[in-house]
């Protein structure tokens, strides 16, 4: 059989109709960690209690039961004023007709990937006012563990003590922290040169420590000046919310630029982030990397 253009043609594309190479990126990992997340485009308040309740007394029989105050607060989230992430890109119609592959629903996906990883560094971050953009759970006041130095087993068991000590269940817990600090840790060898932290093996590629899911991502912002440090985080995911307008919507303008012969796709993301009980959260602060 002689080789043409019009079965070399079709070779070409019976062989990329299935691929198509995008950049690397790292998942989003804040949404996935077990946060709570409610449905909202209104401004929302939970409810908290300011009192403890715990001291009930002794009380005889028909003798006047004595009365406990009650305060009832507000945590806010979602004011009206919150901004959304927007992003619309422009694609020739030319392209999207002659591409092999469905390349409208690839821009697609990668839009909603794109605007939600920016939520998820929002989210992790340091940043924010919470008026107008996401108050990054790094900008906080949130109890913190100065590390003081390389991240160590002998400081992650320090915060792991620390944070139980305030009744926060190890079961819900999950530790955050940096590829630089994971690696660190796990190039450490005993003596007889053995590493001595390995993968849960019951679990493939899921890290583990004292049976405490670590979650690795370059997400977590260090401090800034002239001897930046790093940071970490151990937390119960339950302890805030993430309020959700909109998750990475996808609109088609079909019309818009009918002029140039071009679709526009818009993508628009709209959260916000509320902490409703601060001691389910620990910041490892300080931590030296090389």
């Amino acid at each position: 059989m002689s080789v043409t253009t019009v079965t070399t043609a079709a070779a070409i594309q019976t062989a990329v109709q299935k691929s198509l190479e995008l950049p690397l990126a790292q998942a989003s990992q804040f949404l996935s960690s077990g946060v709570q997340i409610i449905d909202s485009a209104a401004p929302v308040t939970f409810p908290t209690l300011t009192d403890d309740l715990d001291d009930p007394a002794y009380v005889a029989e028909v003798e006047q039961i004595p009365e406990s105050d009650l305060s009832i607060g507000g945590i806010p989230a979602m004011p009206s004023t919150m901004s959304g992430l927007k992003q619309i890109v422009r694609v020739s119609n030319l392209d999207l007709r002659s591409s092999v592959l469905d390349l409208s629903s690839i821009i697609q996906s990668r839009l909603v990937e794109g605007v939600s990883r920016k939520a998820d560094t929002a989210l992790f971050g340091a940043g924010g006012s919470g008026v107008t953009d996401i108050k990054g759970i790094f900008n906080r006041n949130l109890p913190s563990l100065d590390i003081g130095g390389p991240m160590t087993f002998d400081k992650l068991l320090r915060a792991k003590a620390t944070i139980t000590r305030k009744y926060v269940q190890q079961t819900s817990l999950r530790f955050f922290l940096h590829p630089d600090d994971v690696a660190g840790l796990e190039g450490v060898k005993d003596s007889t040169g053995r590493y001595l932290w390995e993968s849960d093996i019951t679990a493939a590629g899921q890290l583990t420590f004292r049976g405490i899911p670590v979650i690795v991502t370059d997400r977590l912002p260090s401090t800034t000046g002239a001897t930046p440090t790093g940071r970490g985080l151990l937390a119960d995911m339950s302890g805030c919310v993430v309020v959700r307008d909109l998750s990475g919507q996808v609109v088609v303008l079909r019309e818009r630029y009918a002029d140039t012969d071009e679709t526009g796709l818009r993508a628009v993301a709209r959260l916000d982030l509320a902490v409703l009980n601060p001691d389910k959260f620990l910041v490892l602060s300080g931590i030296e990397r090389a």
